[in-house]
């Protein structure tokens, strides 16, 4: 991260990265996991932890549920507490694909959290992709329907697990079509909005890249 360029051909690149939820208390990935603050640094006892050591440098943090065994039995309540302690995280500017995790939350709390944070609920083309049922795409839908009647911004994206889909969206946008959701609440709709929202979640100020 340190080796590219902010900007490379006219493009601002962001320093991001998907951290896994693994707890109720709403911990990340690593963060349970001591190490040393650098690599050549390994005398007496470790100074960080593992989280810290891989995000210190990030702009923000999506933070999403994978494995939901953590979650086996929670209720409601300390499935909504989980989020709001993740969007609570200084890093952390995106709930990622709440629609494909299977832990039921109260939507409504989580996601006038989110707004009043100006931090973001991801929609994603993979979701969608991957869905045999049905069951994931009604979520989803569900979901962004809320987003628009609340007022609450989103990000939309492919979720690519290979170079090749990167930018390649059909089901995604069709679905905020149908459902008449409206694009000011895209928030990466553009650099500009992307970054202005950053900002005024606290995440980070790199609004002064676009100049």
């Amino acid at each position: 991260m340190d080796v590219w360029p902010r900007k490379k051909d006219g493009v601002v690149l962001l320093r991001g990265a998907e951290a896994d939820i693994v707890s109720l208390d709403g911990y990340l990935f690593g963060m349970d996991i001591p190490c040393y603050h650098s690599i050549a640094d390994t005398k007496g006892e470790p100074t960080a932890n593992l989280f810290k050591r891989v995000t210190g440098g990030l702009d923000y943090i999506v933070a999403s549920v994978h494995s939901r065994a953590f979650a086996k039995g929670a209720t409601i309540e300390q499935a909504t507490q989980m989020y709001l302690n993740v969007l609570a995280q200084p890093k952390v500017f995106v709930l990622g694909h709440v629609g494909r995790a299977g832990v039921p939350f109260d939507l409504d709390t989580v996601l006038t959290a989110a707004r009043d944070s100006h931090k973001l609920i991801e929609i994603n083309e993979h979701s969608l992709e991957v869905d045999r049922s049905g069951k994931i795409t009604q979520s989803c839908r569900d979901i962004a329907r809320r987003c628009a009647e609340l007022g609450v911004g989103i990000t939309v994206s492919t979720d690519a697990h290979i170079s090749s889909d990167i930018g390649r969206f059909s089901q995604a946008p069709a679905m905020l079509e149908e459902i008449g959701f409206p694009q000011e609440l895209i928030v990466n709709r553009s650099a500009e909005s992307l970054l202005e929202h950053m900002a005024l979640a606290g995440v980070c100020d790199l609004r002064a890249l676009l100049n």
